[in-house]
């Protein structure tokens, strides 16, 4: 249990990692010449203050520390000499409910000889994870190749390297406000530009007017020609829009909205395996504990309210510590994030088949029984954290399902308060009303059985994280077909376990019931509708397979070009400079599509809003389409690196690249985007749209950046 309430913080304390992408440990390596063909290589390490790196061994009884390994690759080259050694003062520290933990402060030396037998380069890996007081940022892999048998030229000194780095450290902060200072002028210019264009536009079309008023034609399409007046927007390096067609900016979800997604999501995780269960224990508890009715219900209130408050409390760190929409996307595409929460969901699935049960630490549990008769708000307050960490294996799913529709940082904490109201007021009902516990149904085997379907449907989810990681990296290991093979297998074997063909545990029995029955239909027909994608019927799975175009049967229709693929046969472009050329040469608006692929919604768009007829002739006759995908891990050239406000850091990747340009000139962090431009006059056609699952509306979206198109040329 220590390890998985370890696990549990370090979850989340992700979000505060991705939300800055901050380095907390800084490496460097060099080459010490030793003579007769040996050298030393050195790779320091410098942390933070506040921030710490693990030795070797991290924990006396915790395994499941990340300890700092640096790995020099023997090649035919290079031959290491001996272990590798760790120079530094280590710290010894005892952490409530993890034992004795050992790490490094400030700074650590890792110190490697080897033997080469010419000049050439070392392979050196550094394997880590900084943690501080609160939690650990996810493990990171960092790689270097310095090179042997090269004599020191202009060494310097230790001080001046350090020097060096700190003031590189402390430029970077005044970089990023020059950036961000000089992006503000160039939209202040634009927004002036845009703005004497359509004064001189509204001139020119009254001039027009007066002068040839019998050229109806000429007249009509001049006059009615966008001006861009209706709004003062300014999207970066292209400007104010052309015009809006009457169209409003998506407003996304309200908070009220958010609200009640979040109130719906806590009353369905009230009914699940982990929790139901709980309402007549902990009510009857606090009825039976109370010095009289009247205090058992004041109780009970306050027990629900507690409910409330946790989740409340757990979303505040969205609110006041700027975690924003570029955090959510780091964290919900992040390798190691989503491989972690995969690992979590399948230790959860078993956990419900019965293999083992996720409980408190029995230091905790006597904590609980000594405040048995406690009726401060403080031992209330513990006892619904206690609620909410125990079941999480079952609301952790609800709960991932309601912020997976949020894009908005700010509406995590509405959409998490109606969780902990959904979820926390049914407890304070049954307080005040004891008898409603006669009407819930009583705990019995077919308790059993329902935990065991939702372990097979939280494999289901757990293959979904994985399946994320395996986009990102492009590792081929979840193709399509492999993907919903799996799930028709979850689907089947679940079905045949309601019919009781077998159990989980040997000496168990499951006595098939006629709902059970009727359940199993079910699954067996979801198995079959999810098997009709191998016969090329287009099924709406929700967006949660990997793409079409990602499958060991997709192909690019005899097209091999680089830069290009098909999405349900509608070609688009991964590279922006190859699709502006191309939608200049075919006089065509150039539609950029910010995309990635671990985003569920855009996998939606793609299968269930883009195969339509009048969208599928839009995207394939009369746009060129740019799919830029925001997770793309392939590294730029090193001369194409760059420093980004934006992103807070150095932009290394392809994917970075294209999630700068979305912030930096959009403002949008969340994907599906979508923006019309005009390639030969590098405007913005109309207003951009986000997620759009109505055809019709994403349909009248092209219509308009079309019609804005025309009527510039």
């Amino acid at each position: 249990m220590k390890k998985i309430l370890l696990l549990f913080t370090i979850l989340l304390s992700g979000f505060g990692a991705f939300a800055q992408m901050a380095e907390h440990a800084f490496f460097k390596t060099t080459v010490k010449e030793l003579g007769n063909n040996e050298a030393e290589i050195r790779v320091k390490a410098t942390m933070d203050k506040g921030w710490h790196l693990y030795a070797s061994p991290a924990a006396d009884d915790d395994p499941s520390l990340i300890s700092t390994e640096v790995t020099i690759k023997k090649t035919a080259n290079i031959t290491p000499i001996g272990k590798m050694k760790a120079i530094g003062k280590i710290i010894d520290e005892d952490i409530k409910a993890v034992g004795i933990v050992h790490y490094y402060k400030d700074k650590v030396d890792y110190v490697q000889k080897v033997k080469y037998k010419k000049k050439g380069k070392v392979e050196v890996e550094v394997y880590y994870q900084t943690c501080d007081d609160k939690g650990c940022l996810p493990p990171t892999t960092l790689n270097f190749t310095p090179e042997v048998g090269v004599a020191a030229k202009n060494k310097k000194s230790e001080a001046q390297l350090a020097k060096e780095e700190k003031a590189k450290k402390d430029s970077l902060e005044a970089i990023f406000t020059a950036q961000k200072k000089e992006d503000s002028i160039n939209t202040a210019k634009k927004l002036a530009l845009s703005k004497e264009k359509a004064k001189d536009d509204s001139a020119a079309n009254a001039e027009l007017f007066t002068e040839d008023s019998k050229d109806a034609d000429t007249v009509s399409k001049t006059a009615v020609a966008p001006t861009g007046e209706k709004t003062s927007e300014v999207y970066g390096e292209y400007g104010t829009i052309v015009g809006d067609c009457g169209e409003e900016k998506d407003a996304g979800l309200s908070m009220w909205t958010a609200f009640l997604y979040g109130i719906l999501g806590g009353l369905a995780a009230l009914f699940f395996p982990c929790t139901l269960p709980m309402i007549p224990m902990t009510i009857s508890f606090f009825l039976k504990s109370a010095g009289d009715k009247k205090q058992g219900i004041k109780n009970g209130i306050w027990y629900g309210f507690s409910i409330f408050l946790v989740y409340f409390l757990l979303s505040l760190p969205f609110l006041f510590l700027g975690w924003g929409g570029s955090a959510l996307h780091s964290f919900s595409t992040n390798v190691w994030v989503n491989l972690a929460f995969f690992a979590v969901f399948i230790v959860f699935a078993f956990s419900l088949f019965g293999f083992y049960d996720i409980s408190l630490p029995s230091s905790m549990t006597q904590k609980i029984d000594s405040k048995s008769n406690a009726t401060s708000f403080g031992g209330i307050f513990f006892m619904a954290l206690t609620l909410a960490i125990v079941s999480f294996s079952c609301t952790g799913p609800i709960l991932g399902l309601v912020l997976g529709n949020i894009s908005n940082a700010k509406l995590i904490t509405p959409a998490m308060s109606g969780f902990g109201i959904g979820l926390g007021v049914p407890f304070a009902l049954f307080a005040m009303f004891p008898n409603l516990l006669k009407a819930l149904p009583k705990s019995g085997g077919w308790l059993t059985v329902l935990k065991a379907v939702f372990g097979f449907i939280e494999l289901a989810f757990a293959l979904k994280f994985l399946s994320n990681a395996d986009l990102v990296m492009g590792w081929g290991l979840l193709k399509r077909e492999t993907f919903l093979a799996l799930w028709i297998i979850l689907c089947v074997v679940t079905g045949l376990y309601l019919l009781g063909k077998f159990t989980i545990k040997k000496g168990s029995v499951v006595v098939s019931t006629r709902n059970m029955k009727i359940f199993a239909v079910l699954f067996f027909l979801l198995a079959g509708y999810i098997s009709l994608d191998f016969f090329k019927v287009n099924v709406n799975l929700l967006g949660f397979p990997p793409p079409k175009f990602y499958a060991y049967g997709y192909s690019e229709e005899g097209h091999e070009e680089k830069g290009v693929h098909f999405v349900n046969g509608i070609k688009t472009y991964t590279d922006l400079d190859m699709a502006m050329e191309e939608a200049k040469k075919q006089n065509k608006p150039l539609m950029i599509d910010f995309t990635g692929w671990a985003c569920v919604n855009c996998r939606k768009m793609e299968e269930n809003v883009w195969p339509t007829t009048k969208v599928r002739e839009h995207l394939s006759d009369n746009y060129v389409i740019a799919s830029l995908y925001v997770d793309e891990q392939i590294e730029l050239p090193e001369e194409e690196h760059f420093l980004s406000p934006y992103l807070k850091r150095e932009a290394k990747t392809v994917g970075d690249k294209w999630f700068d340009l979305s912030l930096r000139n959009f403002r949008a962090a969340s994907q599906p985007f979508y923006v019309l431009i005009d390639p030969k006059g590098h405007r913005i056609l109309n207003t951009p749209k986000a997620y759009t699952p109505n055809p019709s509306d994403y349909a009248k979206f092209l219509d308009c950046g079309l019609k804005n198109y025309k009527s510039l040329y």
